[in-house]
């Protein structure tokens, strides 16, 4: 029987799509306490198959890795429609609509690593640095969806003159 079976066994019999819990938790499942690494670094829970041992067996079993709270000593799984249980009528799913809702992006391992070192070097959490160049990367596509949409807008209405909205954002980029 595999060190991680018990686990395996809980996430496949978990109802419900969603399973918010606590490291300590996880360790009585397992039997064993989670390596120091897991206490410390948000990406030990990443969903890439090759970061570590028992990354697998909650991708075998069906789910993957969502919020970790490194300092809450929490995470949540995400049932992906694998091996376990399907959701049924009655059970709960966390609720999904709003701006300040969860986003999840899977990075490959070089990015991971990049963005650990950038962390390291800003003294900063992992979680802070990932916010601000996903806000920053924001704050510089904005104005480019804008313009797509009144450029959108404007193509629907027949009596408008033609406007050059790419010399139109360009402008207001010189000005910011």
């Amino acid at each position: 029987m595999s060190k991680y079976a018990a686990f395996s066994d809980a996430l496949k019999s978990r109802p419900g799509s969603y399973w918010r819990v606590g490291f300590e938790e996880i360790e009585a499942l397992l039997g064993s306490p989670l390596p120091g690494s897991a206490y410390r670094y948000p990406a030990w829970w990443s969903n890439n198959p090759s970061n570590n041992t028992m990354t697998p067996v909650w991708l075998n079993a069906g789910w993957k890795t969502a919020d970790v709270d490194i300092p809450g000593r929490k995470v949540t799984f995400r049932k992906t429609g694998g091996s376990g249980p399907k959701p049924g009528p009655g059970m709960s799913e966390p609720p999904t609509t709003g701006f300040n809702r969860e986003v999840n992006v899977e990075l490959d391992p070089v990015t991971q690593e990049a963005l650990l070192q950038l962390a390291v070097a800003e003294e900063t959490p992992i979680e802070a640095v990932a916010k601000r160049l996903l806000t920053e990367a924001l704050e510089r596509a904005i104005p480019s969806l804008r313009a797509a949409r009144a450029r959108q807008a404007l193509s629907k209405r027949g009596d408008l003159p033609v406007i050059d909205l790419e010399a139109v954002v360009a402008q207001a980029r010189d000005m910011h």
